[in-house]
């Protein structure tokens, strides 16, 4: 979306983005628990949402490491 005088914007639905945040509570959940059951399935969709706000990228790199680290 062009804002004239602002710039270009990259917008995502309100469907996506709650479940983007529906995903992180789960996962902070399976952290205190001390399970990684969806960790592989979230790590996808999260890569996919990164593409609309890159400012995400540097915080999947610690799922990935900690993918490869099993």
């Amino acid at each position: 979306m062009l804002v004239e005088g602002e710039g270009l914007y990259v917008l995502t639905t309100w469907t996506k983005w709650d479940r983007e945040k529906m995903l992180v509570t789960e996962l902070l959940k399976d952290l205190e628990l001390g399970e990684d059951t969806l960790l592989e399935k979230a790590i996808g969709f999260l890569y996919h949402s990164s593409q609309t706000y890159s400012a995400m990228f540097p915080y999947l790199k610690g799922f990935y490491n900690t993918l490869n680290e099993w």
